[in-house]
């Protein structure tokens, strides 16, 4: 869990204990406010209900501990909302905030992928790695960590805000689309046009400065070489 999670979690305990405090003497005013004593008058024979006043007293330690726990969710409260404000003002924000693509795609027969990311959610390992992309067709006839008709984006430095990233089809993937294309269509006449849909998969990654793009061959290498495979989790 995180510092504000932790800092919600003691600041919620706090201010729960401090309104079933308050509950509890709600609910013994509301028991005191319904007793009634009944008067017999001798004369009529009649009898009355009249309500006295009610007073109820609260201690000295109750009050103290009522205190105190409001206190304690107020400070927690206070505490993990500078936090917070502080890590955004200075662009730390870690991953776990919202979608690390914020747009992604390209226009059709342009053969690139194209994605755009949050680079305010990766500040914190801006000095130990760089981001790149992968991105692959979309074959549920083939394990996606392990598919090497791939391709591997160049790495960017890490800094707040929009990183937009952009890369042409490999090779390898070019032959896939060809593929994909020939299956469609070939038992189209020719000389009718036909739109094949291409559907493509994107994952950020981060990568180390040590190892060359060129080494990734598959999703499943990053990995390998101490990256991170985003969808899969953050470094530690």
């Amino acid at each position: 869990m995180s510092t504000e999670s932790w800092l919600f979690l003691f600041a919620a305990f706090g201010g729960l204990g401090g309104i079933a405090t308050i509950a509890s003497f709600w609910l013994q005013a509301a028991a005191a406010m319904r007793i009634t004593k009944t008067v017999e008058n001798p004369q009529e024979g009649s009898a009355e209900s009249p309500t006295f006043p009610i007073a109820f007293t609260v201690t000295r330690g109750q009050a103290v501990a009522i205190l105190i726990l409001l206190c304690i969710s107020v400070a927690f409260s206070l505490v993990g909302l500078g936090s917070n404000l502080s890590r955004v003002k200075s662009g730390s924000v870690i991953g776990g905030t919202g979608p690390i693509i914020k747009a992604w795609g390209a226009p059709a027969g342009s053969n690139l992928c194209t994605v755009m990311i949050d680079g305010s959610q990766l500040v914190k390992w801006s000095i130990e790695y760089r981001v790149a992309f992968v991105c692959g067709f979309t074959d549920p006839t083939v394990d996606k960590y392990e598919d090497m008709r791939i391709t591997v984006s160049a790495p960017f430095s890490i800094h707040p805000g929009d990183i937009e990233m952009s890369v042409h089809f490999s090779d390898a993937m070019m032959e896939k689309q060809k593929e994909i294309i020939s299956q469609a269509t070939r038992n189209m006449p020719k000389g009718v046009l036909v739109g094949v849909p291409l559907s493509t998969w994107n994952e950020v990654v981060l990568l180390r400065t040590g190892p060359n793009v060129a080494d990734i061959r598959r999703l499943s290498d990053v990995p390998r070489y101490n990256g991170a495979v985003l969808s899969q989790g953050f470094p530690k």
